[in-house]
């Protein structure tokens, strides 16, 4: 009886797959180490570092976050994400090196896809955390 062949994955999971990567390691990278002006190119720098650098998964995890200059764990949410895609890429043998070549071809894009995933996610949590306007009471007064 022969293995069944790795299913290949379709471009919108690749690219959900590595969006979802490159955040959750954002989301551990500081700011004030990497500087509001180089972020994103970082975030494209790791991203395509890490896919070219890899051997397996953990070891492209960890070429992103040195190349994001993050030292300590990453933080618990962050991790999680990173473990549940491991699980993921664990389950189908095909996917990692599909990701990986997703990741170097395409880094600019999945980097705009992450951009624009986490200014809607602070929108929403701003938007969250605004109190409402005052309701204006509309009573009508009889004299």
């Amino acid at each position: 009886m022969s293995t069944p062949a790795p299913i290949r994955p379709d471009t919108a999971r690749l690219d959900d797959l590595s969006v979802r990567l490159l955040s959750a390691m954002l989301d551990s990278a500081s700011v004030d180490v990497i500087g509001v002006a180089s972020w994103w190119d970082r975030a494209r720098t790791a991203l395509e570092t890490g896919a070219a650098a890899a051997v397996d998964y953990p070891s492209m995890v960890s070429a992103i976050a040195r190349k994001l200059q993050i030292t300590g764990a990453l933080y618990p949410d962050a991790a999680r994400t990173v473990s549940e895609i491991g699980a993921e890429l664990n389950a189908n043998p095909g996917l990692l090196p599909a990701l990986r070549g997703h990741c170097r071809r395409n880094a600019v894009y999945v980097v705009a896809l992450a951009r624009i995933q986490r200014e809607k996610r602070k929108a929403e949590k701003k938007a969250a955390h605004t109190p409402a306007a005052p309701t204006a009471i509309t009573e009508e007064i009889v004299f």
